[in-house]
């Protein structure tokens, strides 16, 4: 055997080894609600035509969580990171950008450091995105490398389903005035609002309106609990 084949046996097993661990490096965990496959599709369409499927961004789907309503958790990821079912982010309104948006707002962006350590990391969300410093020290590694974060409320109707969070390493792929960008994230979370399962008791709440000549008119409003 000539060196030149010893020489590319070797470069292809060391391929294999780097790309192993990048594939372990990525939690393919099942998420912990029903997410049907068209929403992935719809989110791996998105990555393909806002960021040409850069591996700096990442797209999360928080939803209320069927045992505390009034919390937010991860119920969809593609890209880096702990899949959402290992995800422990948790966010009531307010809290994070996920929480001033579905509460709030219905698109925000933040810009985050770069920072010199996860510490000072912490202490920006904190203050900018008003987390406590106990739901501060649960974020991972992985999302406080993100140094821009766009948020858009998944409104259906009138009934917010959960937040698009979409997090980025890189912030040039998000540029400060690209407000195309910004609207096309809002399409997005439109477009999926539709498929993310509730979560909030139902109910229709009629009142009568009139009545004359043997006729009657109500008029109806939903009402969900535990949002």
């Amino acid at each position: 055997m000539d060196v030149l084949t010893i020489v590319s046996a070797l470069v292809g097993a060391l391929g294999l080894f780097l790309w192993g661990r990048k594939e372990a490096a990525i939690d393919y965990a099942a998420p912990p609600e029903l997410v049907g496959t068209d929403v992935y599709r719809r989110l791996e369409h998105a990555w393909k035509m806002l960021f040409r499927r850069s591996p700096a961004v990442r797209f999360t789907i928080f939803a209320p969580d069927r045992k505390q309503p009034n919390e937010l958790r991860p119920i969809a990821r593609i890209g880096w990171g702990r899949a959402s079912a290992h995800s422990l982010a948790r966010f009531r309104k307010g809290e994070g950008i996920a929480g001033v948006v579905w509460g709030g707002p219905p698109v925000a962006v933040a810009r985050l450091g770069p920072f010199e350590s996860e510490t000072d990391a912490r202490r920006a969300q904190e203050k900018v995105l008003h987390l406590s410093p106990e739901k501060a020290a649960k974020l991972s590694s992985d999302q406080l490398r993100a140094q821009v974060i766009v948020a858009a409320r998944l409104d259906c109707g009138n009934w917010p389903k959960g937040v698009l969070c979409i997090d980025c390493v890189d912030p040039a792929l998000v540029p400060e005035k690209d407000e195309g960008l910004l609207l096309e994230v809002v399409r997005l979370a439109a477009s999926l609002a539709p498929l993310i399962p509730g979560v909030q008791d139902e109910h229709i709440d009629l009142r009568d309106v009139r009545r004359a000549a043997g006729a009657e008119l109500k008029e109806g409003t939903v009402e969900r609990a535990g949002v």
